[in-house]
Parts: C-alpha cells; sequence; structure tokens
C-alpha cells in the first residue's frame, strides 16, 4: 500500500528521526523513498546524521544557489550514506522552495505519494521548521496518510480510535496495511460520551425513576457501540493480525490518551478532515490534542472530500 514514501527534512537531528521508520516501510513494501528539503529563508544548519562525513554548512546571508546547493548536499549524504545498507532501495532526492507545509502537501499530490513520514516536535530538541506545527498543517490538506513519528521503539501494538461514524472508518485500510508492515497487533477503541446519550448528563436532576432510565440509557449505548466495534473485527477477522476491541466513556481526547500511555500503545491511528478555501489550515480538535500530547507515534488519515461530503453528518470528533 505504502510503495511511494515522502520524508520532509529540515536538517534538524529531529526531523531525521522519521528515517527508520521510512526505511522499513519501504523496504517491506520495496517501495520509493523521495526526500524533501526546503532551504530556509534566513539560513540555519543543516547538520548530517550522526555516523555520516558531512560538516555543518552556515547557510546565512548565501545566495538561493548555495542554498539549493547545501541542501542537495545535504539529502545525497544522507542516501549515499544510508544507500550502502539499503542497495536496493529506490530514492530520490527533491530541493524545494515555498512555505514548508504547502509544498509537502503539494509535492505529495504532484508524486502521488501514498505516505507521509515525518517528526514531530519532542520533549528534546530543536528544529528549524518548528516541526509540530508544520506537520499538524500538512494533516490538514495532505492527500494521503500522515505518519507523525515521536520515538524509535519498535511498533507492536496500534489503536485505532472511532467514533461510531463512516469517516472515521476512512482510517481503517491504512491502519490494518501499517500494523501488518509492522507485525503488530490491533486495538479499535470506541469512545462514547454524553453527547451519545443526551439525557444522561441530566441525570443528576431527575428523580430516582428516571435516573434509572437515564443509566440504563447510558449503558444500552456503551453496548451498542461494542456491538459496533465487533461488527468491524468481524470483518477484518481474515486477516492474519490479532485485533481486540474496546470502549471507553468520557471526553475522546483525554481517554484515548490515557488509554494509549496505560497500554502502551506504540502508534495511534486516527481520521481527521481538512477543508478549503480561507481556512486551509482547519484541523479537526480531537486529533490536534491527540497529536500534541500523545508520547506514541500517529497516523492520520484526512478523507477524501467526496468521503467528506457523504459522511459529515455522521464524523462526531471533528467540530
Amino acid at each position: 500500500m505504502f510503495e511511494k514514501i515522502l520524508v520532509p527534512l529540515d536538517g534538524s537531528d529531529l526531523a531525521e528521526n522519521a528515517l527508520p521508520r521510512a526505511l522499513w516501510l519501504a523496504q517491506q513494501t520495496e517501495g520509493k523513498l523521495i526526500l524533501l528539503h526546503i532551504p530556509a529563508a534566513q539560513g540555519g544548519y543543516y547538520t548530517g546524521m550522526e555516523g555520516l562525513a558531512m560538516h555543518n554548512v552556515y547557510a546565512q546571508d548565501v545566495s538561493r544557489d548555495s542554498q539549493y546547493a547545501a541542501g542537495q548536499a545535504y539529502l545525497n549524504n544522507i542516501r549515499y550514506g544510508l544507500g550502502r545498507n539499503y542497495p536496493d532501495l529506490q530514492w530520490e532526492v527533491r530541493i524545494e522552495s515555498g512555505d514548508p507545509a504547502s509544498v509537502i502537501v503539494d509535492l505529495a499530490q504532484e508524486e502521488g505519494v501514498d505516505l507521509i513520514v515525518m517528526s514531530t516536535h519532542g520533549r528534546s530538541g530543536i528544529s528549524r521548521w518548528l516541526l509540530g506545527s508544520v506537520t499538524e498543517k500538512v494533516l490538514c490538506q495532505a492527500p494521503c496518510p500522515v505518519l507523525s513519528v515521536r520515538s524509535q521503539e519498535a511498533i507492536e501494538k496500534v489503536l485505532v480510535t472511532l467514533d461510531g461514524s463512516e469517516l472515521s472508518e476512512t482510517c481503517l485500510p491504512a491502519a490494518f496495511s501499517l500494523a501488518a508492515a509492522f507485525d503488530a497487533s490491533v486495538t479499535l477503541l470506541r469512545v462514547y460520551s454524553d453527547k451519545d446519550a443526551p439525557d444522561f448528563h441530566q441525570v443528576h436532576e431527575l428523580n430516582a425513576y428516571e435516573a434509572g432510565l437515564g443509566a440504563r440509557m447510558a449503558q444500552d449505548v456503551g453496548e451498542r457501540a461494542a456491538a459496533y466495534l465487533e461488527n468491524i473485527r468481524l470483518q477484518y477477522e481474515g486477516v492474519d493480525i490479532p485485533v481486540t476491541t474496546a470502549v471507553r466513556y468520557g471526553s475522546p481526547a483525554p481517554v484515548i490518551l490515557e488509554f494509549a500511555e496505560e497500554f502502551g500503545m506504540d502508534l495511534i491511528v486516527m481520521s481527521t478532515h481538512g477543508r478549503t478555501g480561507m481556512r486551509r489550515w482547519a484541523f479537526g480538535s480531537v486529533t490536534a490534542k491527540v497529536l500534541r500530547s500523545t508520547k506514541s507515534d500517529m497516523l492520520t488519515i484526512r478523507p477524501t472530500a467526496g468521503e467528506f461530503k457523504q459522511g459529515k453528518k455522521g464524523f462526531k470528533w471533528a467540530k
């Protein structure tokens, strides 16, 4: 599924953390790796990967051609350095100019990229692009799934979050493809809240009889959520991937983060939504909250315009 993988690199060690994941996936699919660099308008340090013979090149107050040449040398250095260990891998290097997020999205569209792999901000390290912001912008308009890398640990447990809508389910094919590539298990998580049981949040104002009715209504919502996940699990029963389900009550983002932490999830998979026009960088609130706080890697899928139009009414989390 992921035969053409785009890896944006800004010259920082933090950005290069995405390379091991991308290389592994490219090996599994015998795919092509596209390394993208966007020279800084006001310069910066281009730092090679550890173990590669490249000196820092200071790019401030130099011409555009010099920046391009330095960026080309930087990417070629990574390509040839890694190529010694991956002789059969297909490579391409691209140097582009412009707003980083827009360039990444436009190049992915132009090249028919299947997956974008990029680091997001971590607890340490400095990135010239302020990668957290760029990653979030890319998620809004990317024409393909985006894998945001936080860790170098093996991916053994994949958490797929669903809100009960068809739009949220658009992440399932990519989630199972990635799980298969990493030989990982999958957990389907459905978080329901007061919005799923409109009368439940008013229980504290009701008399004893009505309170019992509200509690039964909430229980019914939970049971329907469990049945919904079981139906999806059965759809993927034929794949050689262990699949379990879980239902939780509460506010989606905090519950997802708590669940992922508690059960040691290595990768969280979610659908988000994008918009066009004046609000190009609009971003699903729940997905954004999870991305900013999780310690896990995260795969985000933006539904296509047709999927979004068809399933918009049922998309509960993207407000």
